[in-house]
């Protein structure tokens, strides 16, 4: 059900930080041949305009936002492997990213960028997660507790302000 920009304000209201984590979760096989998915390819970048805007309306200035490893700052890290399947089965979700990216470069706001590699819902490393301003990387997949404890973190810390951050288990 979608909501309005009044219950996105309302939400935001009184709160130090907003961290956004949109993404298109249907089969990328289904979206991309069929074009057929539950969420607009678009959700990415068109969520954090909106969001970005309710922002500035309320007084909110850290933004914390999820992308994709392979997206901007760090696209031409990633393996062939992958900017293959980017390319075959991830085109408008990636070019969603990449537009969303530069929302939240644009925005005047206080932001991190997250670029998660592959997610897995494994065991957390903890303090074996590497985080890098400069796209490196240790494995292709880091566990969502890690992902979301980063989160947490940079929703606080000043350490990765204006930064893309890559993160790997």
């Amino acid at each position: 059900m979608p909501c309005s920009s009044e219950d996105v304000e309302r939400a935001m209201a009184g709160q130090d930080a907003v961290v956004v984590a949109l993404g298109v979760n249907d089969n990328p096989l289904k979206v991309r041949l069929l074009h057929k998915s539950r969420t607009p390819t678009n959700i990415c970048s068109e969520g954090t305009r909106h969001i970005i805007q309710a922002m500035h309306r309320v007084g909110v200035r850290r933004l914390v936002v999820v992308s994709a490893y392979g997206v901007g700052e760090t696209r031409a890290m990633l393996p062939w492997t992958f900017k293959v399947f980017y390319q075959l089965l991830l085109k408008e979700q990636i070019a969603d990213k990449e537009r969303q990216e530069q929302l939240v470069r644009n925005s005047g706001l206080d932001w991190v960028l997250v670029q998660p590699v592959g997610l897995t819902y494994g065991r957390p490393h903890g303090d074996g997660v590497l985080a890098s301003t400069r796209g490196e990387v240790h494995h292709n997949t880091i566990p969502r507790r890690d992902v979301g404890r980063f989160l947490a973190s940079a929703v606080q810390g000043g350490q990765f302000l204006f930064r893309t951050v890559a993160l790997s288990g």
